[in-house]
């Protein structure tokens, strides 16, 4: 097998690992199992994306202030504190659905996901581009294509954003050497 790959077992086995780790930390990934038997991670999450204007009522927005997806418990926290000093905040909240799938044409794990506004209309590739964190912007801008795409999903048949396997593939690469290195 491939540096940086796994089989469909050892795949199985590792969710039944993380979903103990998930009972033990409260942490709300499901498994879920299609219809053809093969189990996958799911989870839903909303997300509150804000962006900030100055103090004080200026209508001029503060260009260094960048917009932020943080989760909506925490958004909801943060308004009900009376100390805030937020005075013009405008939220937009969207709802990201992951699964975490094993593609047995890459034998690695698959990140697929989907985003959706409140009135439960899809994200588009540009929205879902526009949300990249800044630390990863300069490779989107050289690897837009090859790094995120749309298409079916291949347990539920229904479009998903997709990260592409091949980084899977590298992330796991040097995951296993960080291990071995550490042995």
């Amino acid at each position: 097998m491939a540096a940086g790959s796994i089989s469909a077992q050892q795949f199985s086995d590792c969710l039944e690992i993380f979903m103990q780790q998930c009972l033990l930390s409260h942490d709300r990934w499901e498994m879920k199992t299609s219809v053809n038997g093969e189990k996958y991670l799911c989870k839903r999450q909303c997300v509150a994306s804000r962006k900030e204007t100055t103090p004080l009522g200026d209508d001029a927005e503060d260009p260094s202030l960048e917009e932020q997806l943080i989760p909506i418990s925490l958004f909801m926290e943060m308004e009900a504190d009376p100390a805030s000093v937020v005075v013009d905040c405008r939220t937009i909240t969207f709802t990201y659905e992951y699964h975490v799938v094993y593609s047995h044409s890459y034998a690695v794990p698959v990140l697929y996901f989907n985003a959706y506004k409140t009135d439960g209309k899809l994200l588009s590739l540009e929205e879902i581009w526009s949300n990249v964190p800044n630390h990863y912007r300069e490779r989107l801008n050289h690897e837009r294509w090859t790094f995120l795409t749309q298409q079916e999903h291949p347990l539920v048949g229904r479009p998903f954003y997709q990260l592409h396997p091949c980084h899977t593939a590298d992330l796991m690469k040097q995951a296993s050497a960080m291990e071995n290195t550490s042995r």
